[in-house]
């Protein structure tokens, strides 16, 4: 893994940066009453434990580097779904250019999506041409459909006067 080598190097450096800190902790404990092998035994112990701690906080950001590729994966497997099944009625962008009577999907939410497509798929939710394409859809196929049709941006106008002005998205 590519990371290794920087976690490796992250480590390193933490303890270089610490090791300096021993030798002032033997001057001021330097008495009689502090032996020397205790304050390194402590100096050790809270590097050892600011390691272990940036050793999760280095995982957990690794943990989230690996979802973000995971969901962008999921998004590029939605949007060829979509080009197969979807865009010749709802468009790539969920606008429906093809025609007013489809309605616009794009930026719609992601749990709405979802439970639209299963209703369909189900037959509790009745149109012949929907219920013929989400019939094929696996689940994992309506998840990222939905995952990718709420990512996209909604053209719909909020007020009559936006519509109006030419500034509505999808104009």
């Amino acid at each position: 893994m590519d990371w290794l080598p920087l976690l490796a190097l992250g480590v390193t450096a933490f303890a270089a940066t610490n090791v300096d800190d021993a030798f002032v902790l033997l001057l001021f404990f330097g008495d009689r009453r502090y032996r020397a092998r205790h304050v390194f035994i402590g100096q050790a112990l809270g590097v050892g434990l600011l390691v272990l701690l940036s050793l999760v906080g280095a995982l957990a950001a690794v943990a989230l580097l690996a979802a973000g590729s995971a969901h962008a994966a999921n998004l590029e497997a939605g949007k060829s779904k979509a080009q197969e099944v979807c865009q010749a009625c709802h468009g790539m962008d969920g606008q429906s250019a093809a025609s007013a009577e489809y309605p616009k999907i794009g930026g719609q939410h992601k749990d709405y999506l979802e439970y639209s497509l299963r209703s369909y798929k189900s037959g509790v939710r009745k149109n012949a041409i929907m219920a013929g394409m989400a019939a094929a859809l696996t689940e994992k196929d309506i998840q990222e459909l939905a995952k990718y049709y709420s990512a996209q941006r909604p053209g719909l106008c909020a007020t009559d006067e936006i519509r109006e002005s030419g500034k509505c998205e999808g104009q």
